[in-house]
């Protein structure tokens, strides 16, 4: 549970702060931009399975890419095992998921951002406010009811990450990756203790209902009493 509980906090707060600064940069005017939110985007189109298979590639100790980088860059001297080791395969899983999943955090808040009044950032800036007090003070309230919304899609959509995790590691090395998703899947259908993984399944899922809806009553609070 401790493990699953990291994954998800780290992930989510990873997507939160590169989609936030993605579509603050395309919410912007410049040449080529259609073209790079199209590009930004892309990950989101592929399977899971086949971003599992894409990052293995990459972080093959051997032939791949990161390690080649790396090794051409000075920064480590030999191969490092990613995914084989209890230090770095967490993490690399984490990888994986941020970069599959981005696209659809900054789409949604991008399109957050495009519905922030323009007249109150001009009359802040007007009144000499800086950046970083617009950004505080306007575009965040903007837009907390997006924020509030994008942020348990990918809470309970990573609660509920499996595929990643077992087709990448296996829930190895040493558990190192054993969520309570593969753990789930492990015992129903590997130790063929069905009701024990059943079980899980069902508390499992009263956790991420009780959790759905005790966030969503505290958002509706918050929007009521502005």
């Amino acid at each position: 549970f401790v493990r699953t509980i990291v994954y998800v906090a780290v992930t989510v707060a990873a997507q939160f702060v590169l989609g936030m600064a993605v579509a603050l940069l395309l919410n912007r005017k410049f040449p080529g931009r259609n073209l790079m939110r199209g590009l930004i985007f892309l990950p989101w189109t592929i399977p899971t399975l086949i971003v599992a298979v894409i990052w293995m590639w990459i972080m093959q100790p051997q032939y791949g890419v990161l390690n080649y980088i790396l090794r051409s860059l000075g920064l480590i001297s030999q191969n490092v095992n990613w995914l084989s080791s209890t230090k770095t395969a967490m993490a690399s899983v984490i990888v994986a998921a941020v970069w599959r999943q981005l696209p659809f955090m900054m789409v949604m808040l991008l399109a957050g951002l495009q519905t922030v009044p323009q007249d109150l950032i001009e009359a802040a800036v007007i009144d000499g406010a800086g950046k970083g007090q617009v950004f505080a003070n306007i575009t965040l309230p903007s837009i907390m009811s997006v924020i509030k919304t994008v942020t348990l899609t990918a809470i309970i959509g990573n609660f509920q990450m499996f595929t990643l995790f077992y087709n990448m590691t296996a829930g190895g090395p040493v558990r190192a990756t054993t969520t309570l998703t593969v753990y789930t899947y492990e015992t129903a259908f590997m130790s063929y203790d069905l009701g024990k993984g059943a079980a899980i399944g069902v508390v499992w899922m009263i956790f991420l209902i009780g959790f759905g809806t005790l966030y969503n009553r505290r958002l509706s609070r918050t929007e009521f009493y502005g």
